[in-house]
């Protein structure tokens, strides 16, 4: 299962999201290294695809610059994510 949102930690144990998770052998668990960099950043959007999973949101995936408009990122088990 993956979530996205406006969100950068988990609620149980603290544990950094970057605002998009994978639920794992029972624990959520950080996708990749994340997408959002700040508060102002988040996923509001997603669809599975076969393998691949996009995401849509207001995010910069690592630059660290808030970002006014919408991005669109794929993930894929088999690589990093991709915008």
């Amino acid at each position: 299962m993956y979530i996205g949102g406006f969100f950068d930690i988990t609620y149980s144990d603290f544990e950094p999201l970057n605002y998009v998770g994978v639920f794992v052998d029972g624990k959520w668990k950080q996708l990749g290294s994340g997408l959002a960099q700040s508060s102002t950043q988040g996923v509001i959007g997603m669809y599975a695809d076969g393998n691949d999973i996009y995401f849509t949101g207001y995010f910069s995936k690592g630059t660290g610059i808030s970002n006014a408009k919408i991005s669109i990122a794929r993930w894929n088990e088999n690589m990093i994510f991709d915008e």
